[in-house]
């Protein structure tokens, strides 16, 4: 439930993951990209 909910809001819930981690969420601002940025 606590994962649905999060998803619900536009969260990312850990328990998707590869590694799952059920009590993580995240929050990801639109346009976020993981990792270094090119413009160095």
């Amino acid at each position: 439930m606590y994962g649905q909910v999060a998803e619900e809001v536009g969260l990312t819930w850990g328990g998707r993951w590869k590694m799952m981690d059920l009590g993580h969420v995240e929050y990801h601002k639109p346009g976020f990209k993981l990792g270094r940025s090119s413009a160095r």
